[in-house]
């Protein structure tokens, strides 16, 4: 904990503003994205080949921006995204009819074959008209061609761009993601007006890997800042229906969350295995969607995560290395078995998460959560279900010195942060991201993080004894095996890498790579 430079308190550190180039604030990127879904559909086709036809088609409707061909299992789609909102274009789609068919409108449809059983005009001519399809490409690279550019790669720095790059959600992944949630917003804006389904956690904090799961939170009454309309004078009032003393509890929200259940599973296109989890802390819808080909949790009180994304955001763009190095240290645990899919004991990639950008305010190449609340104006004030989310939004108004650009490069900081936390005292020290400083344990909690939010809540409360020790080896053997690889990518490679004959459902076993020579074993060997 003494890492931290001396004269580097958060009072020196106000000094000048950040230069943060192409900054888009947190908001108004999640303002832009769904007004781009709005924009969208998605359509199943016979084959790729299909696209050129769907193209002159959609075109004949209204003017197309872009169009990404995907697959799902062994289905092909397109994603459709037209210069305005593609209301006018859902207007004329034929709904299906039948026995036991419920017409629904949603973005999701599929291509059926012309009438007189030929292409449009146009449509399969090569050339100009060809060059015309405003096709995007967006591919999800092998693990054996991660290895290879890897294998190319010059430095450690080098090495970890290429994993942070190769597994970062890509531009398709996050569209498909959020033409999910308008698909719900859909199917509930025409009972409620100011209706939004947000994404939040991986999807949109910067940090996401391509698969990710989605986060979604219902939102009746959401208005963005200047982009709704005042209505206050008008003298005609809509009526409403009371919830009364049981708004907001505990059982209103976990029926609203039922009845949100049997909507997507009854009535939404797509959707399957729909799970309901109403008795955990924050009641959860999850799901599935098998035109998206993405699994999703769905909740209606959780706008604490929303604003646990936008703060997660703002120091990615903070700091340019910071994502990069998240996603190596996500992987290097995920590699050797520290982390796992499913909630228990074990360290989570929350944690991780938190662990890393703490270190990096460590080294003064991060600001503390308490700056930023100090920095914050009455625009930024946010409160929900009694928490104080409040911190400043624009970093163009944020004053403070860092050394984001010093000679410090990723391998420097990978290397600093398993070096860290190897010495850190997990048993009396806790872990403050809003002073970020160490702090003394409230408890005897193995692991003490504490949520830069909800400041009573340790986000690493269920991380075990066991866990913490077997997190201590592998952070001495990963600090081991840098040393000694001097840039000997293949490696790298292994630190990162899940051995061949490892499933992805591995037993809580430690998996060590390169493992560290035991001196016992050189007396017992002999």
């Amino acid at each position: 904990c003494q890492l931290r430079k001396a004269n580097s308190s958060d009072e020196s550190q106000v000094k000048e503003h950040i230069n943060i180039s192409n900054f888009i604030p947190f908001e108004s990127m999640i303002h832009y994205r769904r007004n781009e879904a709005k924009r969208s559909i998605g359509v199943q086709v016979q084959s790729k080949e299909s696209g050129k036809e769907l193209y002159h088609y959609c075109k004949g409707i209204a003017p197309v921006n872009s169009m990404f061909h995907y697959k799902v299992n062994s289905n092909h789609y397109f994603l459709v995204e037209f210069s305005e909102d593609c209301s006018d274009v859902l207007e004329k789609c034929t709904l299906s009819k039948g026995a036991g068919i419920i017409p629904v409108k949603s973005p999701f449809l599929w291509f059926k074959a012309s009438k007189h059983g030929g292409k449009l005009r146009g449509a399969n001519k090569k050339g100009p008209i060809e060059n015309e399809l405003p096709l995007k490409h967006s591919m999800i690279p092998t693990q054996d061609e991660i290895n290879e550019w890897l294998e190319q790669s010059c430095t450690l720095s080098d090495s970890m761009k290429v994993i942070f790059e190769s597994n970062r959600l890509d531009e398709l992944g996050l569209r498909l993601r959020l033409l999910t949630a308008r698909q719900i917003e859909m199917a509930l804006e025409g009972l409620f007006p100011n209706i939004a389904v947000l994404p939040f956690g991986s999807t949109v904090n910067g940090l996401g890997k391509a698969g990710c799961d989605l986060d979604l939170v219902v939102q009746h009454d959401y208005e963005f800042q200047t982009h709704s309309k005042d209505t206050s004078s008008s003298r005609l009032v809509q009526h409403y229906k009371s919830a009364g003393n049981s708004a907001g509890s505990r059982q209103h929200v976990q029926r609203q969350m039922e009845v949100l259940a049997d909507l997507i599973q009854l009535y939404l296109p797509g959707c399957y295995s729909i799970k309901r989890i109403l008795q955990a802390r924050v009641p959860i819808v999850k799901f599935s969607h098998e035109v998206t080909g993405v699994d999703c949790d769905l909740s209606m009180t959780n706008m604490t995560g929303v604003y646990m994304s936008e703060l997660l955001y703002l120091f990615g763009c903070l700091d340019p290395l910071a994502r990069p190095l998240v996603f190596t240290i996500k992987q290097w645990a995920w590699a050797i078995g520290l982390t796992n899919p499913t909630p228990g004991r074990w360290v989570t990639n929350f944690t991780l998460t938190l662990l890393t950008l703490f270190y990096l305010q460590v080294v003064n190449r991060l600001p503390s959560t308490d700056l930023l609340r100090a920095a914050a104006g009455a625009e930024d004030k946010r409160v929900t279900e009694e928490i104080d989310c409040t911190f400043i939004r624009d970093l163009s108004r944020l004053k403070w010195q860092s050394l984001q650009y010093s000679d410090q490069d990723l391998s420097d900081l990978l290397k600093g942060f398993f070096d860290y936390y190897i010495r850190f005292d997990f048993t009396s020290a806790g872990i403050s991201l809003n002073a970020g400083k160490c702090v003394p344990k409230p408890d005897f909690s193995p692991v003490y993080v504490i949520n830069p939010l909800e400041k009573s809540a340790n986000v690493s409360k269920n991380v075990s004894s066991e866990e913490v020790e077997r997190l201590r080896i592998a952070l001495r053997d990963a600090a081991w095996n840098l040393e000694t690889m001097e840039n000997d990518q293949k490696l790298f490679i292994n630190l990162v890498s899940r051995p061949s004959n490892v499933s992805e459902n591995l037993s809580r076993k430690y998996i060590p790579n390169n493992k560290i020579l035991s001196i016992k074993r050189l007396f017992t060997d002999r």
